[in-house]
């Protein structure tokens, strides 16, 4: 990762750590629990009274989420262990969970799960040996962003929110799906917006009308990409203001994260 990207991530970091969010912001609970030897597990009332190693639980997501360290034994459970705020810097994407031993010196176990806008809560069940969830495991690349259009008081008849992501450091060549679509727990209106797949200053597809919109394209893994989600050329009274999902689907190359620019508002 270059070092530029590094200051831009503080900066932006620390400028939107200053922002009003939403009061009613959506979170999402994870909750783990401890299987004992009988091959039970309440994750809301576990008793920690089987025999069995002590481990150390912990995960960690998109834009340097990271839970506590957990020590647990046969039987215990936390719930919620970690609670994910939805922010302009997402926490929908790849997320991954581990076991350890006490010392923290030997892995256990690992799990690899992709959280998405329809997860309302994560529960992970461990062993002494194993990491499951009520998430899929070994998903498909891809990552959601989520933010307010038409909220901007400075430009309030053309709102435009700037995301950019790339493949990761091993990229390949594949297949790109991105889709805009309106976050349906909170309200809107209109109906209508524009977005663009952008490399460099050249438009690579623009697509404008109805929600949802979708942009399908074949993309070289080594660029930077942008997309834009706008309200510019249409009608006032068909402008789609509230808040949205972004979502960026790759089936070659891992997506590293959809990074917003400073134009986004949460």
């Amino acid at each position: 990762m270059k070092l530029s990207r590094y200051i831009f991530i503080a900066i932006a970091l620390l400028t939107f750590s200053t922002f009003a969010y939403n009061a009613h912001s959506q979170s999402i609970p994870f909750c783990v629990c401890y299987e004992d030897g009988l091959g039970t597990c309440n994750i809301n009332d576990a008793v920690s009274d089987s025999e069995g190693p002590e481990l150390v639980f912990s995960c960690q997501g998109p834009w340097f989420r990271l839970s506590k360290n957990i020590k647990m034994k046969p039987g215990d459970s936390v719930c919620p262990f970690y609670t994910a705020e939805v922010t302009t810097f997402s926490p929908y994407g790849i997320w991954n969970c581990t076991t350890q031993t006490p010392d923290l010196l030997n892995l256990i176990a690992a799990f690899r799960f992709k959280l998405t806008k329809d997860d309302k809560n994560i529960d992970l069940i461990i062993t002494s040996d194993s990491i499951t969830a009520n998430v899929p495991s070994d998903p498909m690349p891809s990552f959601t962003a989520t933010a307010n259009l038409g909220d901007d008081n400075k430009r309030p008849k053309r709102d435009r929110d700037t995301f950019s992501f790339n493949f990761g450091p091993t990229p390949g060549d594949g297949v790109v799906k991105v889709t805009l679509e309106e976050n349906p727990e909170s309200g809107h209106a209109g109906e209508e917006a524009t977005l663009i797949l952008r490399s460099g200053n050249s438009n690579i597809e623009v697509n404008s009308g109805k929600l949802p919109l979708e942009i399908t394209q074949e993309l070289p893994g080594d660029g930077e990409y942008k997309l834009i989600v706008e309200q510019h050329g249409i009608p006032e009274e068909l402008r789609f203001r509230g808040k949205y999902f972004l979502t960026v689907e790759s089936d070659s190359g891992e997506i590293e994260e959809i990074r917003p620019s400073f134009d986004v508002e949460q």
